[in-house]
């Protein structure tokens, strides 16, 4: 069971989907390689922008088998709650009184796909990419940004706001080192099953190749069901990714 290699394949996301429904955004560059979000530049009247685009994967929706059908059922309710949730998480984080947090700007459900945008301000660093950028931080620099960084989580969690998926990736840093912490994501599951992979590698894993795992030890249970676990007892086995 726990030595199978994950049956989740890629998103496989047209730009035009995105061009279609936010024309007043233009299309810059592919930033994310994400397996659940794919992530893209883009130019607005207002300045740069991050659009992550959520998508019902298309190649489990087509199976005939029960297995597929409800795995296509759950992925549309938890493509509802995660709209949901972040426009929730928007209206709870004002820029006045959390000023160390960046939300979503928008979130948007398409109208004639299968998707939901996520649109926020585009920032120049990410911290992962400050750390080894010129001129490297100083010392009082580094304390700077890890109070920051703290104030963000207790701004969060002071407005009833778990994040989700802290990592360095998700906390931006401006030409004069003021901190946001960014990209939320309460939808994703709280504890991961330990034997099967799965889950980790479609909502943790970025697949860049330069980290691993930011995701606590303790949070990888024995007794956790997956996301992409059989619902059913039926010996259908594939993981419920659909693939063949």
């Amino acid at each position: 069971m726990g030595n199978n290699v994950p049956t989740v394949t890629p998103l496989q996301v047209d730009l035009r989907l995105c061009l279609e429904e936010l024309n007043d955004l233009v299309y810059r560059e592919q930033l994310g390689h994400g397996k659940l979000l794919k992530t893209y530049r883009c130019k607005g009247g207002q300045g740069a922008a991050v659009v992550k685009v959520l998508v019902i994967r298309s190649d489990a929706v087509g199976q005939s088998t029960r297995a597929a059908k409800e795995f296509a059922e759950e992925e549309k309710r938890t493509l509802e709650l995660a709209n949901a949730q972040l426009a929730e998480l928007r209206a709870r984080l004002s820029p006045l009184l959390h000023p160390n947090v960046l939300p979503m700007q928008r979130v948007h459900r398409a109208r004639n796909h299968p998707c939901a945008f996520l649109v926020r301000q585009h920032v120049q660093w990410s911290l992962y990419e400050r750390i080894s950028t010129r001129p490297f931080l100083s010392d009082v620099e580094k304390r700077w940004i890890t109070f920051q960084l703290l104030r963000a989580l207790a701004q969060c969690h002071g407005a009833g706001v778990v994040h989700g998926d802290v990592k360095s990736e998700n906390v931006l840093v401006t030409s004069w080192n003021w901190v946001l912490l960014t990209d939320f994501a309460p939808f994703k599951p709280t504890r991961l099953p330990e034997d099967d992979h799965s889950d980790f590698h479609y909502f943790f894993d970025a697949g860049s190749g330069r980290r691993r795992c930011y995701v606590a030890p303790e949070r990888f249970d024995s007794a956790a069901k997956g996301f992409f676990t059989p619902r059913s007892g039926d010996g259908d086995g594939g993981g419920g990714g659909g693939g063949g």
